[in-house]
């Protein structure tokens, strides 16, 4: 069974929509004096016309004393990435090592930011994992540091001998800016899955093979 739905209907006329100024002087006189108040129960105590769960968002996202405004300092944004890396999206677990953040907030700055800054970096926001096969990362890398090395070597190196040909260094060819293959290193082995032929392809293809290898034979005799 489903969770029941809040103030199961019992009242039709229930108001929604933005809360107004006096709306939230009610709800924060109530709840500042009567703290332990069930939220099913504040909206006919504090006298408004709004649903307890309307009641108690608005109270943690907005009229709680305790909230803190202005911008994510770098250490929350880097606690929301742990946190999130560990708890996946539970905005409310991750609010609670945050003190007077809500879950509100930290959700929206996830999606806003947080999540693209992971992405740009090459991480999986979902699974905070590389974006790109490890093995091609590396080999990446190991390329970019040969020809570095190369580069160094052709442009830092000794200075041509007197009375030679300056140019003599150089191959004149567009590709000889290139780093040559024995620069590269070999790209690493990636095991692919054999595909697996079903029978009717495979009797099929011996007989072809078979018929092949009789016609062969014929010109041979002939």
């Amino acid at each position: 069974m489903g969770r029941a739905p809040c103030c199961n209907g019992e009242h039709a006329g229930l108001k929604k929509g933005p809360w107004t100024h006096e709306e939230d002087e009610k709800l924060k006189a109530f709840v500042l004096a009567h703290p332990s108040t069930s939220w099913r129960l504040v909206p006919q105590k504090a006298g408004l016309i709004r649903c307890g769960k309307s009641c108690r968002l608005r109270w943690m996202n907005y009229l709680r004393p305790d909230i803190r405004r202005g911008n994510f300092s770098p250490e929350e944004e880097e606690l929301i990435i742990q946190l999130h890396s560990a708890v996946g999206n539970k905005w409310s677990v991750i609010a609670s090592q945050l003190p007077g953040r809500t879950d509100n907030e930290i959700k929206n700055l996830w999606n806003t930011k947080l999540r693209k800054m992971l992405v740009l970096k090459g991480i999986n926001p979902m699974t905070h994992q590389p974006l790109c096969n490890p093995l091609l990362s590396d080999y990446v890398k190991q390329c970019l540091r040969s020809i570095e090395h190369m580069l160094i070597s052709r442009f830092v190196g000794p200075p041509p001998l007197a009375g030679g040909d300056g140019d003599a260094h150089h191959s004149g060819s567009p590709l000889g800016d290139f780093p040559p293959s024995s620069f590269i290193p070999p790209l690493p082995s990636i095991r692919r899955r054999r595909r697996r032929r079903s029978p009717v392809a495979s009797s099929e293809l011996k007989r072809r093979q078979r018929r092949l290898h009789v016609r062969s034979n014929l010109s041979w005799l002939r």
